[in-house]
């Protein structure tokens, strides 16, 4: 199987100097958006802590991951910041957030999995 990573806002320099903030991968002639998801939202501590307790309209942050990449055509985005389990389309686009595969912040723990054919991508979320 093949494994992708990019890194989180608490990974530290020995792990970010192996994996990129960003990255699209092309299977089938569709174009995967990886992104952990918190890069570049606020930069600041106390920016973060605002954003933390008052978390962004779910369509504004899923607006933000979609900048986050070149004006290409992206298919889908893979994202996990927020550790929650997420499954929709937005402005043509599935956004998919597989959760966390450790139980905690009010979920269970899941896993995704990613179907990519000639014609589509799908997704499902597994509770462990």
């Amino acid at each position: 199987p093949l494994t992708f990573a990019v890194d989180g806002e608490h990974d530290d320099e020995t792990v970010r100097q192996y994996l990129l903030t960003s990255q699209v991968e092309e299977f089938r002639s569709r174009r995967i958006g990886l992104i952990h998801g918190a890069q570049n939202l606020e930069a600041n501590w106390f920016a973060r802590l605002r954003l933390a307790l008052r978390p962004p309209p779910e369509e504004q942050y899923l607006d933000f991951l979609r900048s986050q990449f070149d004006d290409g055509e992206i298919h889908c985005i893979v994202y996990g910041h927020t550790h929650q389990p997420n499954l929709r389309f937005h402005k043509g686009v599935l956004f998919f957030n597989p959760g966390a595969v450790a139980a905690g912040r009010g979920n269970r723990a899941t896993v995704g999995v990613l179907d990519v054919s000639d014609r589509s991508v799908t997704a499902d979320i597994i509770t462990l």
